[in-house]
């Protein structure tokens, strides 16, 4: 019943996982409860970023449902909402990364198999993360409305606005042209 039980056999080397699958079917079984609670948090930060999505989505079928007979009108409508939604998306993927910063040292742990105090590990994994974490999804979206910018206002020399000094951006915005939606 309820009681303590001694395993059958004493834990030896062979049970440990010998590859990287084991490792992960292993880190699954011991930890899934801890993964879900994970998946949870990553969910609950990432709904700005549906909600932005889902909102730009709407306003630009609104707008081509009522310009559908001006095309000039459409076209700048177009834009701008693009604009003002990969700005909002800035913003939306800065709070998802705070939630991958504090949630990034709970999977260091478990990968290690070091032992985990989830909400201690979630706040010191914030604390030690959070500034790269912000860094890295400002620069991700900031150069994908970079991209967006240049395909929308070719004329506009981004390369002189935002890296006046550097050749590096018009070969770095053109192999982002894939990311655009």
């Amino acid at each position: 019943g309820s009681k303590n039980q001694a395993a059958s056999k004493d834990f030896t080397e062979a049970n440990l996982p010998h590859n990287r699958k084991e490792q992960f079917f292993d880190i699954v079984k011991i930890y899934y409860t801890k993964l879900f609670a994970i998946g949870a948090i990553l969910c609950l930060f990432f709904v700005p970023i549906i909600v932005v999505i889902i909102i730009r989505d709407i306003a630009l079928v609104n707008v081509a449902n009522a310009y559908s007979s001006d095309i000039t009108t459409l076209e700048a409508m177009y834009a701008n909402i693009k604009l003002i939604g990969a700005s909002l998306l800035i913003v939306a993927f800065m709070i998802f990364s705070v939630a991958l910063a504090a949630t990034f040292k709970v999977f260091r742990r478990m990968i290690w198999g070091e032992p985990i105090f989830f909400k201690e590990d979630l706040i010191t994994g914030l604390k030690e993360n959070v500034v790269h974490f912000l860094i890295n999804s400002y620069h991700l979206v900031l150069s994908k409305t970079l991209v967006l910018i240049y395909h929308t206002y070719p004329s506009i020399s981004i390369k002189k606005i935002a890296f006046p000094s550097s050749n590096f951006i018009s070969f770095q915005l053109e192999s982002y042209v894939i990311l655009i939606p």
